[in-house]
């Protein structure tokens, strides 16, 4: 459930703070078994701050909910999701549910106090 995105976005906000290439770290990710269609789709847009919607926030929200809310309602611990669909939420909350799911990054610099994004 995109939790490589939302670990992307901490892993980035360190690195920025560190003084990485942040286009070297995708690299090296996306070669290594941290890789996943999503994030090699959704990095490089995020650290170039590009939102223009390929996969909205609040269609990701949503769906994000309804896996949350059935595995309760099945009493299956979710606990990573749980976490995930939050910040979507927050993300949303802040007006951001028509841009591309990858927004959730503005979100996460506020509270890191860094900016990832280029």
């Amino acid at each position: 459930m995109n939790d490589k995105k939302i670990g992307f976005i901490g892993l980035g906000s360190m690195g920025k703070k560190l003084g990485v290439n942040l286009k070297v770290l995708v690299d090296v990710i996306s070669n290594s078994a941290g890789d996943s269609w999503i994030f090699r789709h959704r990095a490089p847009r995020m650290i170039a701050g590009d939102f223009e919607p390929k996969g909205a926030l609040n269609i990701l929200t949503k769906d994000s909910g309804i896996v949350v809310n059935t595995a309760m309602e099945l009493g299956i611990p979710l606990l990573v999701s749980n976490i995930v669909h939050q910040v979507y939420r927050m993300a949303e909350s802040r007006g951001f549910g028509q841009e591309d799911d990858s927004a959730v990054i503005k979100v996460l610099e506020e509270f890191a106090a860094v900016r990832v994004c280029d």
